[in-house]
């Protein structure tokens, strides 16, 4: 198998899980190459922050563990960038705001953050992708550990 075919392939895997999520729209450029689009995901703008949050993380994660096994992490990078945005639009949405303002407004130390009940409390979009790249599986474990447990919050790195 060629490198572009098994590059379609691996492809193909990430776009099914985004489209059943409604987070990608899918459009073709006048060559007929398709052009991946995040999107608001707008059954989900009447749920709590948090809930919308969690949502997305537990896709992301739940993605992520189908892949760490392979050892393939890295092709996640364009998954993510879907989520992520796909969140900033789905709270624009909500918020009837721009994806500019949501950022700032949901900004904590450069994370994309919700505070949940108080303000000692702090939930962010997670990406694993970037602090587990290149990393020996004992190491994966051990960052999924620590953040998994830091204060019985998910915060990760964006």
């Amino acid at each position: 198998m060629n490198k572009n075919a098994l590059f379609q392939k691996k492809e193909a895997i990430l776009k099914q899980p985004l489209v059943e999520y409604k987070a990608l729209k899918i459009n073709k450029d006048s060559n007929g190459k398709e052009i991946w689009e995040p999107i608001r995901r707008g059954y989900l703008k009447n749920k709590l922050d948090i809930e919308i949050l969690n949502q997305y993380n537990s896709e992301i994660v739940g993605l992520y563990n189908y892949y760490r096994i392979a050892n393939n992490v890295s092709l996640l990078h364009r998954f993510k960038y879907v989520m992520e945005y796909s969140i900033y639009k789905t709270f624009a949405a909500k918020y009837k705001s721009t994806v500019r303002k949501i950022r700032r407004k949901f900004n904590s130390n450069g994370k994309f953050a919700v505070r949940y009940t108080s303000k000692k409390v702090l939930i962010s979009f997670l990406s694993i992708m970037m602090d587990l790249k290149e990393k020996t599986l004992l190491q994966k474990i051990k960052i999924l550990i620590k953040y998994l447990c830091m204060e019985n919050t998910l915060y990760l790195k964006v």
